[in-house]
């Protein structure tokens, strides 16, 4: 499966943007790219939300039967 993080439209409208990509044999802890174009600063605590992981199913295709 392919996971992407999208931010939350309330965050998205401050200005900030929020990016980050899984594949299918990631297993590490996520991480993400987080930038504020936006002229405010913003403080996170532990446990406020950013955004969201979309998961996709992603399907396997063969070349050449390999």
């Amino acid at each position: 499966n392919l996971g992407l993080l999208l931010p939350l439209s309330q965050q998205a409208k401050k200005g900030l943007v929020l990016a980050g990509v899984t594949d299918l044999a990631y297993q590490d802890e996520l991480s993400l790219l987080l930038h504020n174009e936006g002229k405010e600063e913003h403080v996170w605590n532990t446990g406020n939300s950013l955004g969201c992981l979309l998961v996709l199913p992603s399907p396997v295709i063969k070349v050449n039967k390999k």
